[in-house]
């Protein structure tokens, strides 16, 4: 739950989550004004599959209850 919080903070009062957003909604515009998208789009992707892979691990460690014997 604290990681939405953090996330949501960054993607809307951060310098990276404006340019997040911007490359999301306009790429060119995001462009003309020096944005590298590739790399923040490569870089985004990463950072969501890393998520994502937290999220596996939890799932598989932490929700699912292991008998013991």
């Amino acid at each position: 739950m604290v990681l939405v919080i953090v996330l949501q903070f960054a993607l809307f009062r951060t310098r990276w989550g404006l340019r997040t957003r911007a490359v999301g909604e306009h790429p060119l515009a995001a462009d003309t004004v020096g944005i590298n998208v590739s790399r923040l789009r490569i870089g985004n992707v990463v950072l969501g599959g890393m998520l994502a892979g937290l999220a596996g691990a939890y799932f598989t460690l932490e929700s699912v209850p292991i008998s013991s014997r």
